[in-house]
């Protein structure tokens, strides 16, 4: 399956979600590496979350997706990554602060199943749960 492939079936996979907003080339970038097709419904939780960030504070802009292990290692990332399994996305709110997105992030009824971390110009938000990760995970690193 190429990488083209897999960004038309993420997308096919985010509409059936509802997900209207984001794209499958928001969470992939081939500068980042190619996540393998078993990988791609991890970040369908997270992107349902964004959708609903979205609606409730506006536009959001996507800056981090999937890295695999040799970007996430040039970009300084943490070896146990959510980034390295699809599952997490770095987040910028457009038209309302950090902090604003991250209350509503924060209050989300999934809250509880995520990872936020809180950086002075970005959230970091995971849906660990769907990978059995130990939730819920919070941090601040402003």
């Amino acid at each position: 399956m190429t990488f083209a492939d897999k960004l038309e079936l993420l997308d096919r996979m985010l509409d059936h979600e509802g997900v209207k907003d984001f794209h499958a080339y928001e969470f992939m970038q081939p500068k980042r590496g190619e996540p393998p097709v078993e990988l791609l419904w991890h970040i369908v939780p997270t992107a349902r979350v964004l959708q609903d960030a979205r609606d409730a504070v506006g536009p959001i802009h996507v800056t981090n997706g999937y890295r695999d292990d040799a970007y996430n290692r040039k970009i300084g990332g943490q070896p146990r990554s959510l980034h390295k399994e699809m599952c997490a996305a770095d987040v910028s709110p457009v038209k309302v602060s950090v902090k604003k997105l991250w209350a509503f992030l924060e209050a989300h009824p999934w809250a509880p199943w995520m990872g936020l971390g809180r950086y002075n110009t970005f959230v970091h938000l995971d849906t660990r749960f769907v990978i059995g990760r130990k939730a819920p995970a919070r941090w601040d690193n402003r």
